[in-house]
C-alpha cells in the first residue's frame, strides 16, 4: 500500500535530491580529509600517520554542530533537508548520536575495510594467502567482497522502495535508526544574503582545494625528482641520413656542393620530405617542373621547400 502522493511529495524530498546530497557528502569527505592533512602538516608533523583518525575527529565535530543546530548533516542542510523521527517529531539526543555514528563512524569503518582489502589484494599478488597460514586474512579476503555486494544490494532495494513511495527510508541506516529525511519547510524561503553567501562558498571551496592540491604537487619532492630524471636523460642520436634512390642523381662527395649544379650551394634550401639540401633556385625549378626530389625521387612540391639560414 502506497502513501498519499501529494503529502509525500510535499514533505519528503525526491530521490534526485537525496542522490545529489549523497554525492555531495561523498565529495566532502576527501576534501575535508585533504584540508585537514594540509593544516596538520603545517603545524603537527607527528600526526601525519594518523590523518584518517584526525579527519574523523574534525568531521565528527563539524557534523555534530550541524546535527545539534539544524537536525541535518552538512550536505542535507545545503539542500534544505532535515532529519526527523519516524513519527515526524524533531530529533532527540539519542537520534543525534545514532545519526553521528551513521554519518561519520560507519563510513570510516567501511573505508578502513576497503583499504585493508586493497592491501591484501596487492599482498596476494606476491604471496598467495592460504587458509592454513592466515585464517583471518583468508576469510576476510574471500568474504568481504560478498559482504560489500550484499550491502550495496540492500541499499539499492531501499532506494527502489523509496522511489516508488513504498518506504519512508532512503537507506537501511535511516531505517535502523528510525530517522527520516524531510524537506525543511520552515527554511525554504531563504534570504538573499544567505543564498548569496552559500553560492560564494560553494564556488570558492573547490577552487581553494584545487589550488592547495596544485601547490602541494608543485613543491613535492616526487615532482622535483621526476623533473630531474627527465631533464638528465641523454640526448638521443640523430636519425641516419636518408639514402638516395638508385635512379636519382648521385650525392656529391663534398657536402657543400649542390647535387644539381655541383657548385657551392647558394641560399641552401631543404626538401622536407627527404632532408636533402640544394641551391634554392636549382631545387625550386626542379620541383616546380618534376614534382619530385631529384635524389630520393619522393613526390614533393614547392610548399615543402624550406630555406636554411646560418648565424
Amino acid at each position: 500500500m502506497t502513501f498519499n502522493d501529494d503529502l509525500f511529495s510535499q514533505v519528503h524530498p525526491s530521490i534526485f535530491e537525496l542522490i545529489a546530497q549523497e554525492n555531495m557528502e561523498d565529495s566532502l569527505k576527501p576534501a575535508m580529509k585533504y584540508t585537514t592533512k594540509v593544516i596538520t602538516g603545517l603545524f603537527a608533523y607527528r600526526v601525519s600517520s594518523f590523518i584518517d583518525e584526525v579527519s574523523l575527529v574534525v568531521e565528527g565535530v563539524i557534523q555534530t554542530l550541524f546535527l545539534w543546530k539544524n537536525d541535518s548533516s552538512i550536505s542535507e542542510n545545503f539542500y534544505d533537508l532535515k532529519r526527523v523521527s519516524c513519527v515526524g517529531e524533531p530529533l532527540n539526543k539519542d537520534h543525534r548520536i545514532k545519526s553521528l555514528i551513521c554519518l561519520v563512524v560507519i563510513p570510516y569503518v567501511l573505508s578502513k575495510l576497503d583499504s585493508i582489502h586493497s592491501d591484501l589484494l596487492y599482498e596476494n599478488d606476491d604471496v598467495v594467502i592460504t587458509y592454513e597460514r592466515h585464517k583471518v586474512k583468508f576469510l576476510f579476503f574471500k568474504l568481504y567482497p560478498y559482504f560489500l555486494t550484499c550491502w550495496n544490494m540492500i541499499k539499492f532495494i531501499f532506494q527502489l522502495r523509496y522511489l516508488f513511495n513504498y518506504s519512508l527510508y532512503y537507506t537501511p541506516l535511516l531505517w535502523i535508526t528510525g530517522i527520516q529525511l524531510s524537506r525543511n519547510l520552515a527554511d525554504t524561503q531563504r534570504s538573499y544574503s544567505q543564498s548569496f553567501i552559500q553560492n560564494v562558498v560553494s564556488f570558492i571551496l573547490p577552487v581553494l582545494l584545487f589550488t592547495l592540491k596544485f601547490i602541494e604537487w608543485w613543491y613535492s619532492p616526487d615532482k622535483e625528482e621526476s623533473t630531474r630524471r627527465v631533464t638528465q636523460l641523454p640526448i638521443p642520436p640523430p636519425p641516419p641520413p636518408m639514402k638516395g634512390h638508385s635512379h636519382g642523381i648521385p650525392i656529391p662527395d663534398n657536402p657543400i656542393l649542390c647535387p644539381i649544379c655541383l657548385h657551392p650551394r647558394r641560399n641552401p634550401t631543404c626538401v622536407t620530405r627527404s632532408g636533402f639540401v640544394y641551391c634554392y633556385v636549382c631545387i625550386y625549378q626542379h620541383v616546380e617542373k618534376n614534382k619530385i626530389c631529384p635524389i630520393s625521387l619522393l613526390s614533393t612540391d614547392t610548399t615543402q621547400l624550406i630555406r636554411l639560414f646560418t648565424i
